[in-house]
This record gives structure tokens, C-alpha cells and sequence, in this order.
């Protein structure tokens, strides 16, 4: 089953969040017209990914006002957003409920006001940070784990309200260690949940995407899941991104995850994302039995190399897997940026290659949740997510595969919602707003799948 979503989840989602404070707001006007205040609904001290609304009350009904949101990433660059709305007849502003009538965004969006942050400065990048690595999303929180948006409303005549929202990518209590192995390289998350513990193992194959694993797998502990964030080159003394891996590296990984007394060994998922998810999907097929639910977001259906490989990105007992080699990148590549082109000339020119490079995912015994993106530029992921679920029904296992198409967006995990779409990251698919409503809406798709598969 395939389900379409856009952007109607959040305005609903923000809309109903924000309902708690209408009632406050219409005892609470007449008395104090002149004062304006914002709420931020539930709290806030928020993890990435948590649902909130943002709230100005104390307005003067048909009065303008401007929210400016303020924030600092992981390399100190300063980013603002500037909205204006007019008060309703209760003296309100719920950007959940209202659009802008001027500013960084247009419609009904709670998310708006964050999302649609732009940067406005432009410091020295670090030694061993590209521009286009600044850009990614996991960059755009603090060294400490840790965005702070300070938020400020103005209205005519001096009046003024301001409020600061935290999100982190940790919640408080949960524990971090490195695993001790020193052949296997990965971040161990305990929740603060009674152990033992269900456990999501989050793929990420070089420092960036480990970098983005970590984020999810912190996310995740908060969520009463024990989750371990596993690279497996590029990282300590992982061997380069051009080195193929052998799959065994993930078979003393697991290993080392069953050995832990606080996992239940019979509820391990995988989760990955891209050339990760194909990851996740392969390691499944191997081993069928050996875990309980499977995340796939922006999914391969067949073995491809990474970028900077020339062979096989895998091998077993010393030999490689079959794989679709990759086309040389050309003019389309290089003049857009999206790797979605190379991809799709490699079905074409290898196309004999493509049938033993298929990952056999009808072998697959647990649930899969496949996410996948309607403008999706890095590779063919909807129709790989197509693919796989097919293969999965003609094997029986239809009820097994679950399909949900994000509109207008790209990389559907890569973010939080909050998370502004650099122009960077825009050549991976999707508009910021759709790339904002996808990630808030895939992460709730993936808490409630794990909820549902291994609780």
C-alpha cells in the first residue's frame, strides 16, 4: 500500500497543539491588551522531532505584528527568519492556524517560522569541512547537541515579547558510549526507559552520515529505544569510503548488540537512509530471522557502489557482492549536482548487471517501513520503495511492506522540520517547506512502526 502525503499533517497537527491556548488567550486579552506574550505549547525544552506550536496572545485584534526567529548552527553562522500576521478577533497569532501576510514563507505552517530561516552570516569554514558539509542538516545544531531559537514578536506602538525554544538531539538521562570493540566503530544509546530494552541499530557509513546516525539514534533513545549508531568507513580506523566492507563487520555488530544483558535480542530493527537503506534492506535478506523490523527511507532496491567507489561496496568470505556499476558522471551531474542522473544511467548502461545486483528483500520475515520522496534527486527512490514493496506481495508478504510518498520533498529523514533546506541541501530534492513537512511527518511514521513492531 502506497500512501501520498503533503502538507495538510502539519497544519492539523500544529493547529490542534495550538487549540490549549485559545481559551487562555480569550480570558486573558481584556486584561492585559497592551502586553504581548508567546507560548510555546507543550514546553520548551523539546527533542528534535517533537511536535510544539508557537503562540502570540495579548495583541490588539486587526493589529500587526512581526515574529523574528533568531538561530546559530554548528559553525556559529547566525540564521533569522521575520514573519507578519495580523491578531485575530481574540488578540492572537497561532502560525499554526494563520499564514504570513509578508515574510520568509507563505501559507498555514507552525513549522514556518523555523524552517524558512535563512543564514545571514558566513564565517571561516573549519579545516576539514567543505561549504557543502556546513550546509548538511545535521550541521545546523551545536557542538553541544543542542538549537536554540530565540524568538522575538514586535508590534506597532513598542510592544514586544520574547521566548527561546530549545531542541536537542539527546533528551535528558539518556546515556552515551562508545562501544568498547575495537573492531567495530559506533555511539550506544541507553534510554532512561526499565530496561531491557528494544533496539534500533542506525546505519551511517562516513563521518557525515554517522554524524546524522548519532542524531537519530539519540532521538530514538528518548523514545524509551536502546539504539546504537554504526559507521563503517571513514571513521577512527575504518578503512576509506573507496574500500569495499565486508558484511561480516555488521555481523560482530550485531553481535556485539545481543550480547548487551539490557537489549532483547528478539526485537533488533535496522534503520537506514539512501545508500544506507539498501544497507538495511541487504542485511535483512542475509538474515531473516534475525530481526524484527526494518526503516528504509529514500531506499535502493539493488546493490550500487558509494560515490567514491569504483567496485563492489560489499563482499562475503572475501568475495564481492554483484552490483550495479556506475555510470561516469556527466554533463547532467555536473551541471545540477543531483546524483539521481548517475543512478538512473547506470540501470540503463549496466542493465544486465541489474538482476543479480537485485536485493532479494522477498526474503524478508519482519515488517519494512519504506519512506520514500516524490522529487527525490540523490536516487530513484520512489520507484526502488515501488519495486521492493512489489517484490515483497509476489513473495507473499504484501502486509509486510509498508509505502508512504512524501510529495515535494527529497531526503526524507536528513531533518527534523525545524531544520532549514540550504541550497545545499536543495540539490537532494524537494522545496523547504515540503522537506520540512516530510521530516516532521516520516519521524512520527517511524515511531509509531517501531512502536507497533517492536513493542
Amino acid at each position: 500500500m502506497v500512501r501520498v502525503w503533503a502538507m495538510a499533517y502539519t497544519r492539523a497537527t500544529f493547529a490542534s497543539l495550538a487549540a490549549a491556548a485559545l481559551v487562555t488567550t480569550m480570558t486573558y486579552v481584556s486584561a492585559q491588551a497592551a502586553d504581548l506574550v508567546i507560548d510555546i505549547l507543550p514546553r520548551s525544552t523539546l527533542v528534535a522531532g517533537d511536535a510544539f506550536a508557537v503562540v502570540i496572545r495579548g495583541g490588539t485584534p486587526g493589529q500587526s505584528v512581526e515574529l523574528e526567529s533568531r538561530s546559530s548552527d554548528f559553525f556559529n553562522d547566525t540564521w533569522i527568519a521575520r514573519n507578519a500576521y495580523i491578531f485575530d478577533s481574540n488578540g492572537t497569532v497561532d502560525p499554526g492556524r494563520q499564514a504570513p501576510f509578508v515574510g520568509s514563507y507563505e501559507g498555514i505552517d507552525g513549522l514556518g517560522p523555523f524552517w524558512s530561516m535563512k543564514r545571514v552570516t558566513e564565517r571561516p569554514v573549519p579545516w576539514g569541512f567543505g561549504r557543502s558539509a556546513q550546509q548538511l542538516p545535521q550541521f545546523f545544531f551545536t557542538r553541544a547537541g543542542v538549537n536554540r531559537v530565540t524568538l522575538r514578536a514586535s508590534a506597532p506602538g513598542g510592544a514586544d515579547a520574547q521566548a527561546a525554544i530549545e531542541f536537542t538531539t539527546v533528551g535528558r538521562g539518556v546515556i552515551q558510549r562508545q562501544i568498547g570493540d575495537p573492531q567495530i566503530v559506533g555511539t550506544f544509546f541507553e534510554p532512561t526507559a526499565p530496561s531491557p530494552w528494544p533496539t534500533v541499530v542506525v546505519l551511517g557509513g562516513n563521518r557525515f552520515t554517522y554524524r546524522g546516525a548519532q542524531t537519530i539514534a539519540g532521538r530514538l533513545a528518548t523514545q524509551g529505544y536502546a539504539a546504537l549508531a554504526l559507521a563503517y568507513a571513514d571513521v577512527g580506523d575504518l578503512p576509506p569510503l573507496s574500500s569495499a566492507v565486508a558484511l561480516e563487520y555488521f555481523d560482530n555488530a550485531m553481535a556485539w548488540v545481543r550480547r548487551q544483558s539490557n537489549v532483547i535480542p528478539e526485537k533488533i530493527a535496522l534503520l537506514g537512509v539512501g545508500h544506507d537503506a539498501g544497507l538495511a534492506l541487504l542485511l535483512a535478506a542475509n538474515a531473516p530471522n534475525a530481526f524484527a523490523a526494518v526503516v528504509a527511507a529514500n531506499p535502493h532496491s539493488v546493490v550500487f557502489p558509494r560515490q567514491t567507489q569504483s567496485g563492489a561496496p560489499w563482499t562475503r568470505s572475501g568475495g564481492q557482492l554483484p552490483h550495479v556499476p556506475l555510470a561516469h558522471w556527466d554533463d547532467d551531474f555536473r551541471r545540477t549536482g543531483h546524483y539521481y542522473y548517475v543512478l538512473e544511467k547506470s540501470l540503463v548502461l549496466f542493465e544486465d548487471a541489474v538482476a543479480a545486483a537485485r536485493i532479494p528483500v522477498e526474503r524478508i520475515t519482519s515488517p519494512v517501513l519504506l519512506l520514500s520522496a516524490g522529487d527525490d534527486l540523490a536516487q530513484p527512490s520512489d520507484r526502488m520503495a515501488r519495486e521492493i514493496a512489489q517484490a515483497m506481495g509476489d513473495a507473499g508478504h504484501r502486509d509486510r511492506a509498508r509505502h508512504l510518498k512524501f510529495l515535494n520533498a527529497g531526503l526524507v529523514l536528513s531533518g527534523d522540520g525545524i531544520t532549514p533546506t540550504t541550497p545545499s541541501a536543495l540539490r537532494f530534492g524537494g522545496t523547504p517547506q515540503g522537506n520540512s513537512a516530510a521530516q516532521f511527518k516520516a519521524w512520527q511514521e517511524v515511531l509509531t512502526f517501531l512502536r507497533q513492531s517492536l513493542r
